[in-house]
């Protein structure tokens, strides 16, 4: 049987396409986040939290794209990355210039996925520009995903605990800030407005 998910056939990520992308750098940025949003600590307040993150996200693309930003970037993995791609595309219906490109690490990024998490993956790549970086998964596709989508990007997104400074999300960062590439702390303000708003 014929696989005909978006990971079978999207294209192969190329010099050229890189080349190309870069030139769009100044009007990009990237997503980075954990694969589980919410931390032990967070638990209680799941439902907050989400809503809140839900509402920061699009705010800050919002704020970014009245700034010039069109382009954003995320690595399609479950969690952050596919919240903030949903959220790309949902803006898209305000502001159909937005663009969302997912760089795929590796053709089988799902495997050991669930079938809602695959849904959910194939919904977001199927509305969205795709490309994949190496056809099977090996120890340094990640890091070579995560690497592109700094260097392709001005600014980026997060949603990261500092504590986890040695997870996928925490290398990123401080890649990202090695580079000098400013970057957004969405659960920094997401925190900050929940306390806000218990305060009230």
């Amino acid at each position: 049987m014929q696989d005909t998910s978006v990971a079978a056939w999207a294209p192969a990520m190329t010099p050229q396409t890189v080349e190309a992308l870069s030139l769009l750098r100044m009007q990009a940025c990237f997503f980075t986040g954990h694969r589980r949003l919410l931390s032990p600590a967070l638990q209680k307040q799941a439902g907050a939290f989400l809503m809140t993150l839900r509402e920061c996200l699009d705010r800050e693309i919002e704020t970014l794209f009245y700034q010039g930003v069109t382009v954003f970037y995320c690595g399609g993995a479950r969690g952050f990355d596919l919240l903030a791609g949903a959220a790309v595309l949902r803006l898209r219906a305000v502001h159909p210039e937005l663009r969302l490109i997912v760089l795929m690490p590796c053709r089988d990024q799902t495997r050991g996925w669930s079938g809602e998490e695959r849904a959910l993956y194939e919904e977001v790549l199927s509305r969205a520009e795709v490309y994949c970086l190496q056809e099977s998964y090996d120890s340094e596709c990640m890091r070579r995903r995560n690497r592109m989508l700094v260097d392709l990007s001005a600014v980026g997104i997060t949603c990261y605990e500092p504590e986890s400074a040695r997870s996928g999300t925490g290398m990123t960062v401080r890649y990202a800030q090695s580079c000098g590439i400013p970057l957004v702390s969405l659960r920094s303000i997401c925190l900050a407005q929940m306390e806000a708003f218990s305060l009230d």
